[in-house]
């Protein structure tokens, strides 16, 4: 993964192994390597590639390092603040959070920085209040902060041990809950927070608190779309200009989130070239139908990627780069990003849309939710791709001791409504682990902006009540001002507009379907046609085979309830398929490291 790579407790490892490490992640032919510092009990190295956001000021002892990107300023004009961080991170006792939080809360961006006081061989790392870049943190022979997971599984291999709970929440529901990964001693780092290393020892304080349930009186739904429509086209404007020699590329799909950036662009007059693709399967025909409208209305010619079936190449290299935490389904997505990057050049801008859908509309929770527990049965029945029963037989794991984590999780969450603590786990557990994920590995072939995720759309959008959004009244707003003549163009997910009367049918079908999750999940499994078989033999004989390849995996997972239960399906469900070899295949990759 391109950015910053940071190792305190140095003295037990040498230079060598570092270097060897780092060039470990060079994945591609334009990737390079380079340490940057190397104090006191602290080494800093990053890798990188022509067009990713990297920036570093030295200042005497002090090394000032911004892995991605504050939209619309470079690291020298952030240089007097950043320093005046660092100048009252070094006066023991001050409480540096609310001078964190005035500076995140100043600047909209993807971005990570680290003060490095190489003299002492001390650090001072914070990420943007929603974590946009994926960062790890090892606590296992010193202390490991890296971009990529590969890094600290490939530094610490003699001594990495699997966690079954992460193991089992992931085949449930194809991500490990909370800050957990695959392996113990081994998390995720959550956005809005500071890490102190100092003297060889880890010091951790949250700056941020997202609270869902604090809301703002805004009864205006037309007040509310124009203020976004104004936010999201400054925040566009901010991300064009910040590259701009860059070749701006749009992922657009038949949905309405990548149709709003691209009546952005219009607004903007940025010239862009829309991008989408066609999976195997041909489930997004339609998408490609509406996108193909989408860029005809606008003047413009979409490029067509055809995606051919799921490659054991390509799902193998997802694996390297992402070290399992981004699941084996979205490994067509490595020939989609090859095709962009060969046709289009290494200096490439590529948008998303990702998570409009959420953000924007009001999102369904079931009315017979009364309790914490009804909440964890909700969300485990409406999400879970393995039954509880299975990861039981799989993992050895009782059923009981994640919704107990669950259940934990939604009482530490700040807000009062259980509705509010199901849209905390929704954005924080579910969409943030999938999209993040997602985003990072888009940017191993170059950098990925999703304008939804601003800062300041996503904190307005989120503190607007529910009764704005309902029936996508506030989407309809919100796109009709950007543009009105396309907002009639179908939705392909839905085959009709979102200005249609059928937009209040669908939401209350789907309200009446949500009162009962269990026919929910079996409607989703047995009609849903995104849900895809698997029957590729190559494939399946794979998996098999990964089952029995490496005591690894027999150490991590019951092999004969594994193939006792996937024996059972007549063409395997492609969602279980990628969570189980997701799974096997991140241990056979980095147990076998040499």
């Amino acid at each position: 993964m391109p950015g910053i790579h940071i190792v305190s407790n140095t003295e037990r490892l040498s230079q060598e192994v570092l270097t060897k490490n780092l060039e470990a992640l060079l994945h591609y032919d334009n990737y390079y390597r380079e340490t940057l510092g190397q104090g006191q009990n602290l080494w800093i190295g990053f890798t990188s590639y022509p067009g990713y956001p990297f920036e570093t000021l030295k200042r005497g002892d002090l090394l000032v390092v911004m892995d991605g990107k504050i939209y619309g300023h470079s690291l020298r004009d952030l240089e007097e603040e950043l320093t005046g961080i660092a100048s009252k991170w070094k006066e023991a006792g001050q409480d540096l959070s609310m001078t964190v939080k005035a500076f995140a809360e100043k600047y909209d961006g993807d971005y990570l920085i680290f003060l490095a006081d190489l003299k002492r061989g001390n650090g001072l790392f914070f990420n943007d209040p929603l974590g946009r870049l994926s960062v790890y943190l090892a606590q296992k022979r010193g202390i490991v902060i890296s971009r990529e997971m590969g890094f600290i599984l490939r530094l610490l291999k003699n001594w990495l041990e699997p966690d079954p709970q992460g193991i089992a929440s992931y085949l449930m529901f194809s991500f490990p809950l909370g800050e957990r990964t695959l392996y113990r001693g081994i998390r995720k780092v959550r956005g809005g927070v500071i890490l102190r290393l100092e003297e060889g020892n880890i010091f951790e304080e949250n700056y941020w608190k997202w609270d869902l349930g604090e809301k703002q009186k805004i009864q205006s739904v037309r007040k509310a779309a124009k203020d976004l429509r104004d936010i999201f086209l400054d925040a566009i404007k901010k991300r064009i200009m910040s590259f701009p020699s860059d070749r701006v590329i749009l992922s657009l799909s038949g949905g309405l989130d990548s149709r709003a950036i691209a009546l952005a662009f219009k607004t903007l007059s940025v010239q862009y070239h829309p991008v989408t693709f066609l999976d195997h399967e041909g489930i997004y025909g339609k998408d490609v139908e509406i996108a193909k409208e989408v860029s005809k209305k606008l003047g413009n010619l979409t490029t067509l990627i055809e995606l051919g079936p799921l490659k054991i190449e390509d799902i193998e290299k997802l694996i390297e780069l992402k070290g399992g935490l981004n699941y084996i389904r979205m490994s067509s997505r490595i020939h989609f990003l090859r095709e962009i990057k060969n046709r289009f050049g290494d200096r490439i801008s590529f948008y998303t849309g990702d998570e409009g859908d959420i953000i924007l509309p009001y999102i369904q929770m079931s009315s017979r939710v009364k309790s914490i527990e009804d909440l964890v049965h909700w969300l485990i029945v409406r999400h879970r791709v393995f039954k509880e029963g299975e990861v039981h037989r799989i993992t050895g794991i009782d059923p009981a001791d994640i919704a107990e984590e669950i259940g934990n999780m939604l009482a530490e969450y700040p807000e009062d409504s259980l509705y509010h603590k199901f849209l905390h786990f929704l954005i924080f557990e579910r969409r943030f682990k999938w999209g993040f994920e997602g985003e990072d590995r888009n940017r191993f072939f170059f950098w990925s902006l999703a304008p939804f995720y601003s800062l300041e759309f996503f904190t307005y959008a989120m503190s607007l009540e529910e009764k704005i959004k309902k029936y996508h009244r506030l989407y309809r707003e919100f796109l009709a001002l950007l543009d009105g003549d396309l907002i009639d163009l179908p939705r392909a997910q839905w085959g009709f507009p979102i200005t249609s009367k059928k937009v209040y049918m669908r939401e209350f079908m789907k309200w009446v379907l949500f009162q009962l999750p269990t026919l929910t999940a079996f409607l989703d499994r047995n009609v849903d046609k995104k849900k895809v078989k698997m029957r590729d033999p190559a494939l399946i004989d794979y998996l098999e085979s990964c089952l029995e390849k490496s005591t690894a995996v027999k150490s991590i997972i019951n092999v004969r309830e594994a193939k006792k239960i996937l024996s059972q399906e007549t063409g395997m469900e492609r969602e279980r398929f990628s969570a189980i070899l997701t799974v096997l295949l991140t241990f056979i990759k980095f147990s076998d490291i040499t």
